[in-house]
C-alpha cells in the first residue's frame, strides 16, 4: 500500500511539473509576438484584424494574465502582438486617455485600423479571454 501512495506521489509531481514547464513554454510563444510602435503603425493600415496586448514587464498582473491569454487563444485562428508599455509609453497613453483604460495588462482589438473592443485588467478565469477572443 505505502509503494501505490509513494507511486501516486510521484506521478503527481510529475503531471505538475509537465503542466507548469508546458505553461512556461507557451509564454515564451506569447514573448515571441513583441512589436514595435513602427510595426503597430503598419499593422493597422495592412491587417483585417488583430489584437494588441499592452504589458509591461514589472507588472504581476500581466504576468498571471499571461498563461490565461495563452490558453484562451490556442486553435483560434486569431493576430496577437505585444506593444511594451515601458518601451512605447506614449502609444499607450493615447489609447488609455482616449478610452479611459485603467492601466494594463488591457489587450485591443483592431479591425481595419479602427479600435472595436477591448478588455482591461486580469480578470480571473481564462473563460473570460475566451470569450472575448471570440471570432466574429
Amino acid at each position: 500500500m505505502k509503494k501505490i501512495l509513494i507511486g501516486i506521489f510521484v506521478i503527481g509531481i510529475i503531471m505538475s511539473s509537465t503542466i507548469y514547464y508546458m505553461q512556461v513554454q507557451q509564454v515564451r510563444d506569447l514573448k515571441d509576438s513583441e512589436i514595435t510602435d513602427v510595426e503597430f503603425e503598419q499593422m493597422l493600415v495592412q491587417e483585417k484584424a488583430f489584437y494588441v496586448y499592452f504589458f509591461s514587464p514589472a507588472c504581476t498582473e500581466c504576468k498571471s494574465a499571461e498563461p490565461k491569454i495563452i490558453q484562451a487563444i490556442q486553435g483560434k485562428q486569431i493576430k496577437l502582438v505585444k506593444i511594451n508599455i515601458t518601451e512605447y509609453p506614449e502609444l499607450f497613453s493615447g489609447y488609455k486617455q482616449q478610452y479611459n483604460l485603467p492601466g494594463v495588462p488591457v489587450i485591443l482589438r483592431f479591425e481595419n485600423g479602427i479600435m472595436t473592443g477591448g478588455i482591461a485588467g486580469s480578470p480571473e478565469r481564462t473563460e473570460t479571454y475566451a470569450e472575448f477572443f471570440k471570432v466574429r
